[in-house]
């Protein structure tokens, strides 16, 4: 039976490019604009976002740029380092693996990915404990027993 899960892991299945292609050329592939938006991208380079002199940005100079952006639509909350965050945070809560994530977010390693699968889990094995809790008290015919009865042990007024 095909699920909503099925159909999300093959939807980023086809994200991922395959080993042997450049990224540049699954990008051009697999990737459409909007109606003129390409016509607004120089045929000389790859980059659609660059810097007043032409040239790609840097990882700092990226960051700068959009702090500024960001700055001027009076949305100082915001960050390309948050915009990242919100999308791997988004897509490990739609069940995404760490790879899938990897590969959407640039992220190089596991260990950086991991934070977010782990609040994801945490979450949803959270949930189950509780779903389970709530199962054994309602199938439960016996009345909880105490578990200690020291209180009435250290009870020091109490008559003997």
């Amino acid at each position: 039976m095909l699920t909503i899960t099925h159909v999300r892991r093959a939807a980023l299945r086809s994200l991922i490019p395959p080993p042997r292609l450049k990224l540049s050329e699954w990008i051009e592939s697999n990737i459409v604009l909007p109606e003129g938006v390409s016509a607004l991208v120089p045929k000389t380079n790859m980059t659609f976002l660059t810097t007043k002199f032409g040239a790609p940005f840097t990882s700092a100079g990226f960051g700068n740029w959009f702090r500024e952006r960001c700055d001027e639509a009076e949305l100082p909350q915001c960050s390309a380092h948050g915009l990242r965050k919100l999308v791997a945070t988004r897509l490990a809560n739609i069940g995404c693996s760490e790879e899938e994530i990897k590969a959407i977010t640039a992220h190089k390693s596991s260990s950086e990915v991991a934070r977010y699968t782990k609040a994801r889990d945490q979450k949803r094995l959270a949930e189950s404990a509780t779903s389970k809790l709530k199962q054994a008290r309602a199938s439960s015919t016996e009345s909880e027993q105490p578990l200690s009865d020291l209180p009435t042990r250290l009870d020091k007024t109490a008559a003997k």
